[in-house]
């Protein structure tokens, strides 16, 4: 999971990325940034551009995106990353 694009999303910058196979877990295209197929460097040059002519677009995957960064402080990540340690110490061995 790439930390750069949850530190864009929480300083509420949107996000074009390319979308290898993780990606679409983080970003959701046209809701939290924009997807551009791997290696296709026009797609993503005009996804940029997209944002840029369409700065409500941008403005509204930001926000969103901002929200979703939320699923990423310290005080959520830290009990998932706890029961993950609990389970396999109380797992069989």
């Amino acid at each position: 999971m790439p930390v750069s694009v949850i530190e864009a999303f929480g300083c509420g910058t949107p996000v074009v990325t390319t979308s290898p196979e993780s990606m679409p877990y983080l970003v959701d295209n046209e809701h939290t940034g924009l997807l551009s197929p791997v290696g296709d460097e026009k797609a993503l040059a005009a996804n940029v551009i997209r944002l840029l002519r369409e700065p409500e677009l941008a403005a509204r995957l930001a926000k969103n995106a901002h929200e979703e960064s939320r699923k990423y402080t310290w005080e959520v990540v830290r009990g998932q990353w706890v029961k993950v340690y609990r389970g396999v110490l109380e797992s069989p061995r």
